[in-house]
């Protein structure tokens, strides 16, 4: 069969405003367990409840006798006709039954995205988002990766337990990322399937390729994977798009999270004075002030002080630029992949881009967090580098070892003895102090 890519005509991307639908998880009751708050933006949705359900046919009915506004209920318009029919009952009972359909989705670029449900055979680009998808089931549905050889734990997953195909290194789709990609699309269409949706953090990730995605009519899902709070909505989202078990594992994987950011904002409300700090990534690049690393730290209760407006880094340029912040921070949050694995502290501490940091004040105040983990987790051990008086690194280890155990048991087969334990068989954060006895 002719590859798809090659043969039709370009495909806009409708773009609309946001949707404000709100989720609760949990019961929220009287025995004390903790309401969650979080997004699931699929049409049909009608109640914005968190699950599609009966209650939401019987939204859908009402709305359709004229006894409620369709304008006050943004997701129950499951075809997007502008008016609610039978057509979108039936799609509602479909995603219920896990039949097949077609649904709509609103990503996290506000963009309305057309896509098969159940959905299969995605492209995901990026280490973060295997990340994103792993503790919830969904490499199962994985068919082509784009993500660093140097994270081959991270990808364990798909390398030993699929047949999804590593496109290409790094982060982007190169030419060679490419042409594995339409031999992807091609070997797919010759069993009858298809590439169900690319997954990217923004269009920088498809290089030059996106017209000819789209040309393909392949959806593009625009994922926020490394925002601690849209990373969990994207859980509930492709949790309920892949449907069956994952949705109820999304459920529980996003409550457990949930409770976690919870308790670190109800510990941290009542300080006076918070920690300010300023996050880096790529060793020596500061993060804007709505960058998502910068949102780590928000998250565990610091106060950013980096000044810079946007959602992306700066690069420092000289040695003596970071030095504008002494007085002004308490730490510096440096974030960095480094596998599910223990790292030498000197590839950090060492690395040749450290002469742009090492002239600040607060330069032995650094802390090196590791990446490849849950962004839950990641806040966690924010938390204990801002305020260790409240959060110390045995309550962060339980929280990523009871994430391991319920969502990344994978993780035990790459011990010899068969049992992964984060507080020793991987970097989590490293300090200028572990750097020290590493030496010693």
């Amino acid at each position: 069969m002719d590859n798809k890519i090659i043969a039709v005509a370009v495909v806009a991307v409708v773009v609309v405003a946001a949707v404000g639908a709100f989720v609760l998880l949990g019961n929220g009751g009287d025995d004390g367990a903790s309401s969650v708050e979080g997004e699931l933006c699929i049409y049909g949705n009608a109640n914005g409840d968190g699950e599609i359900n009966n209650k939401d046919v019987e939204l859908l009915e009402k709305i359709k006798s004229g006894d409620e506004k369709l304008s006050d209920h943004p997701l129950a318009d499951a075809d997007g006709d502008k008016k609610i029919t039978d057509k979108d009952i039936e799609i509602v009972k479909k995603i219920i039954a896990g039949e097949k359909t077609t649904v709509r989705i609103l990503d996290q670029y506000d963009e309305v995205v057309t896509v098969d449900y159940p959905l299969r055979n995605v492209v995901a680009l990026n280490s973060d988002m295997i990340t994103m998808l792993t503790p919830i089931g969904g490499t199962d549905f994985v068919a082509g990766y784009v993500c660093s050889a140097s994270y081959p734990v991270i990808q364990t997953k798909l390398t030993s337990q699929t047949n999804a195909v590593r496109l290409c290194d790094g982060r982007q789709l190169t030419a060679d990322g490419w042409s594995a990609f339409t031999k992807l699309d091609a070997s797919l269409q010759s069993k009858g399937q298809e590439i169900g949706a690319v997954l990217i953090m923004n269009d920088e990730a498809l290089t030059d390729y996106k017209d000819d995605i789209q040309a393909a009519k392949i959806p593009i899902i625009h994922i926020r994977c490394t925002d601690p709070y849209l990373s969990l909505d994207a859980a509930l989202l492709f949790g309920n798009l892949f449907g069956d078990k994952y949705k109820d594992i999304a459920e529980d994987f996003v409550t457990d999270s949930h409770n976690v950011l919870n308790e670190i904002a109800k510990k941290t409300e009542g300080i006076k004075e918070k920690t300010p700090f300023i996050a880096m990534n790529m060793i020596n690049y500061i993060a804007q002030d709505e960058s998502q690393y910068t949102m780590f730290g928000e998250a565990a209760g610091g106060v950013n002080v980096s000044g810079t407006k946007g959602t992306g880094s700066d690069p420092l340029k000289t040695v003596d630029a970071i030095t504008i912040y002494d007085g002004k921070i308490k730490t510096i949050l440096n974030y960095t992949t480094k596998d599910c694995v223990n790292a030498d502290p000197s590839t950090m501490w060492e690395h040749k881009n450290i002469k742009y940091i090492s002239n600040s004040a607060s330069f032995k105040d650094m802390v090196f967090i590791n990446t490849s983990m849950p962004t839950t987790c990641r806040v966690a051990y924010t938390a204990t580098i801002l305020y260790p008086e409240l959060f110390d690194k045995a309550w962060a280890d339980d929280i990523f070892q009871n994430f391991v155990d319920k969502y990344m048991s994978y993780l035990d087969g790459t011990q010899d003895d068969g049992d992964f334990d984060v507080s020793k068989d991987m970097m989590t954060i490293c300090t200028y102090q572990d750097y020290q006895k590493s030496k010693a």
